[in-house]
């Protein structure tokens, strides 16, 4: 379901922490069938941050509407908890591409529908767009239910050596 590479300053405690909060997120989200059918990879790129200004990404690798296949690209020099933020709001595109509520126009630069509606990112600012909003708002969501139902704590997110 969930592959993750170039993990290699990522420590295995995190890694099972991520891979417990994608399989939590994408059981909220899909069904069985549904989550059976996805193929999400997971790159650790170093120096996203610096080259993007962006923690995270995910791209669709297949169609643009209701696509299959993702790729999340991801800062790896993060702390656990902004790993575990960034993973989140990610997976939270994934869930609107895959469903269809969120894709690009093909004709139209700029031009995205999100849930029926069309925006242009030309006018309207990123913090101002539907899917951004949501994205930002359920990753804090997710993780904190992710943590609840694992009885976890932030002491426990912090991973020796």
């Amino acid at each position: 379901m969930i592959k993750f590479k170039g993990a290699k300053k990522i420590k295995p405690k995190q890694i099972d922490y991520l891979n417990s909060l994608s399989e939590f997120i994408l059981d909220k989200f899909f069904t069985e069938y549904k989550k059976d059918r996805l193929d999400i990879t997971v790159k650790f790129k170093k120096g996203l941050f610096e080259e993007t200004d962006q923690y995270g990404n995910c791209i669709w690798m297949d169609q643009h509407h209701r696509p299959e296949e993702f790729e999340i690209e991801i800062d790896p020099d993060q702390s656990i908890q902004l790993l575990l933020n960034t993973l989140a709001h990610e997976l939270v595109h994934v869930k609107q591409w895959a469903k269809g509520e969120y894709y690009q126009l093909q004709r139209e630069k700029h031009v995205y529908k999100f849930c029926g509606k069309r925006f242009d990112t030309n006018k309207v600012d990123y913090w101002d767009t539907p899917w951004e909003i949501e994205a930002h708002g359920r990753a804090i969501g997710l993780v904190v239910q992710w943590t609840r139902a694992n009885n976890l704590s932030n002491k426990d997110l912090v991973v020796e050596g």
